[in-house]
């Protein structure tokens, strides 16, 4: 767009006049001196001279304004354009950094909800197990105490007169039998035959005239008992075995539910720092994205008014 200046004018004037005086000068002269037309002449000479050359100068400040306008808004537009990136690739970040905050918090929430079964699951076991080892104690000691009587028994009635035992031994042996009788794991066939045998051992005490031969029959019961000592040693062995085992499978429960439970507290530990880590991430990202659209905002208005100022002062940018 062609520019019309003062400076512009003012040569055009210039010239015009030097062209006319030259002129008048040139049918007027006689060859004599210098004449005030000449002086005039050499004035407007030098003033033409000095408006070519303020010409040149407005010339290369327009330059260097049209320049400064063109890198400057080719700059501010990659700014704008960089922050347009930025912006996109932050509110991503953001948005996934949430997102894996909120994961972790779902998986920690899991992994307590498990730590807690866990937890209830040492206890009833816990509770169960207390239960079999009162059980166990008290059939262990039943079991002891059993085949103990047998023992005394069959060692009284080994050691017994054949004749009817008398006294304190006789009541003694009689006594056993009876506990060993109203034991509940004697089988009823041999609680009837130490049934037996006790009626007809009392009858021998009593006097009785079909007693006065009576020699104590006790060899049968007396392998009957030994056989019932071996039963109960075998049952309470079995007995033992199973406490063991259940004992065993208890204490291998619990080890592992203290493994599961060491590795999944570590683990919630481990991804609570992770989730702590992503909302800083995302709170940092938040703070990083504010600057950069105030960034964007001061470029863009910058933008537009230094546009509007080159518009006005050279007509484009």
């Amino acid at each position: 767009m062609q520019r019309t200046t003062l400076s512009s004018m003012l040569l055009a004037c210039f010239c015009t006049l030097v062209s006319a005086a030259s002129a008048a000068i040139s049918r007027s002269l006689d060859g004599e001196g210098v004449t005030p037309v000449q002086k005039v002449i050499e004035l407007l000479s030098g003033m033409l001279a000095k408006g070519k050359e303020e010409k040149h100068s407005e010339e290369v400040a327009f330059g260097k304004f049209s320049e400064f306008c063109s890198l400057q808004s080719a700059e501010k537009k990659r700014y704008i354009a960089k922050a347009a990136d930025d912006i996109q690739e932050l509110e991503t970040d953001i948005t996934k950094a949430q997102a894996d905050a909120s994961k972790l918090g779902d998986d920690i929430e899991k992994l307590q909800g498990e730590i807690a079964g866990w937890d209830a699951e040492a206890k009833e076991a816990s509770a169960v197990r207390k239960k079999e080892q009162s059980v166990y104690h008290t059939t262990h000691e039943d079991y002891s105490e059993s085949i103990s009587a047998l023992e005394r028994a069959i060692q009284t009635l080994k050691s017994a007169s054949k004749d009817v035992p008398q006294g304190e031994g006789a009541e003694a042996s009689l006594a056993q039998l009876r506990h060993v009788a109203a034991d509940s794991r004697v089988p009823s066939s041999a609680k009837r035959a130490l049934a037996s045998f006790l009626q007809e051992a009392i009858a021998v005490k009593s006097g009785a005239p079909e007693a006065n031969a009576y020699e104590f029959q006790s060899s049968g019961v007396v392998d009957m008992l030994e056989k019932l000592k071996v039963r109960f040693i075998e049952e309470r062995e079995v007995l033992q075995k199973e406490e063991m085992n259940r004992k065993h499978a208890y204490q291998m429960l619990m080890q592992s539910l203290q493994d599961d439970t060491e590795y999944a507290e570590s683990t919630v530990s481990k991804k609570a720092a992770a989730k702590a880590s992503k909302l800083q991430d995302a709170a940092t990202a938040k703070g990083d994205l504010a600057e950069t659209r105030s960034s964007k905002a001061a470029d863009e208005k910058y933008l537009q008014e230094m546009t509007a100022t080159c518009h006005k002062k050279i007509g484009r940018v």
